[in-house]
């Protein structure tokens, strides 16, 4: 036909295959279409559901991360605290302990008058008709120390009738000592002496058989029996 356009062979070979891409860009374009303007189902904002689900649950990690790592903090915080705590409450009770038994050492303690045995007792004495001891007798030896047994004021201090050359101390709640039959004295009246100090030496001066210390303890004026009163004061006989 004149003026109409031929196809090639070729080309009429081509047509039905562009004709069918033409519909299928055409549907591509329909349905993008259709799905950005689907509702929020579908998109936000122009972004797929997805992705913006994806990034809230990273979110959500993240935020709970943080908490997480807040709650190790506070936990290792509060142990931190309470073991300082308790370090410094052991602390303060050995420094009370050693504070107490530094008191308790620095206090006065009873304490023996003689390092030598005991030879004699209180109470009467049958070889002597009966006759009253008021006191303890050591064994010691001629020139072996005689200690004070307790703090206290040195009362009495040379010559004393039968004790011979003693010692006489006062100490506190109405309670005196007396220290018979020294060889030697190396107190004197007046003087403060604490438990434990050398009185002078043991010897066979006054009325004795031989040389030893005789011990004697009166409360409120009253001879007691030294050896159960020292163990209440916690001596160890």
């Amino acid at each position: 036909m004149r003026g109409s356009l031929r196809l090639t062979p070729k080309a009429r070979l081509q047509a039905p295959r562009v004709a069918f891409a033409a519909l299928m860009c055409a549907a591509v374009v329909l349905t993008g279409y259709n799905v950005a303007t689907a509702g929020d189902d579908s998109v936000d904002n122009g972004y797929p559901t997805a992705a913006i689900d994806s990034t809230r649950d990273l979110e959500d990690q993240v935020t709970r991360d943080k908490e997480r790592g807040l709650d190790n903090a506070s936990d290792q915080a509060v142990d931190k605290a309470a073991k300082e705590q308790e370090e410094k409450e052991a602390a303060e009770r050995k420094a009370a302990e050693e504070k107490k038994k530094e008191e308790e050492a620095a206090k006065p303690h009873w304490t023996l008058p003689s390092k030598a045995l005991i030879s004699d007792v209180f109470g009467p004495r049958a070889w002597r008709a009966g006759v009253q001891h008021d006191g303890t007798d050591f064994a010691a030896d001629e020139g072996e120390d005689n200690y004070a047994a307790f703090d206290g004021t040195v009362v009495q201090a040379g010559e004393n009738g039968g004790y011979g050359l003693s010692v006489t101390i006062k100490h506190s709640g109405g309670i005196q000592t007396l220290y018979g039959h020294f060889s030697n004295v190396d107190v004197r009246v007046g003087q403060k002496v604490k438990s434990g100090q050398v009185l002078g030496q043991a010897g066979s001066t006054g009325d004795v058989t031989g040389p030893h210390l005789h011990f004697e303890v009166h409360v409120d004026g009253t001879p007691v029996d030294p050896v159960p009163f020292l163990k209440k004061h916690g001596v160890d006989l």
